[in-house]
């Protein structure tokens, strides 16, 4: 299992899950997706089998996009995207939402 949090430097990982048999193939193309996308990270075997992948969580994502972080920092990162994200999709007209139109 890989550390998720280093007590010297005070720094937080993205934690994994181990996959204990095979994926579906379905599983297998979402999660490649994930990967090229860079929300999660893949331990394969050279045949392509999945082994590990980290854990789907908008934490883990931010630690795998901006790297290792303090929690403090992390969830100073945490509140700009749950404070961004809405304003950014409504600017967009990616909320469908009568009561404010």
């Amino acid at each position: 299992m890989s550390r998720r949090f280093d007590q010297e430097t005070y720094l937080l990982y993205p934690s994994k899950t181990q996959f204990l048999k095979r994926t579906s193939r379905l599983s297998t193309v979402v999660l490649r997706v994930l990967a090229r996308l860079g929300c999660t990270e893949l331990t394969t075997l050279p045949d392509g089998t999945i082994l590990e992948a980290t854990n789907l969580t908008l934490l883990n994502v931010l630690l795998l996009r901006f790297g290792p972080m303090r929690e403090k920092r992390l969830t100073q990162a945490l509140i700009a995207v749950q404070v961004i994200m809405p304003v950014f999709l409504r600017e967009h007209n990616m909320i469908v939402d009568d009561d404010f139109r």
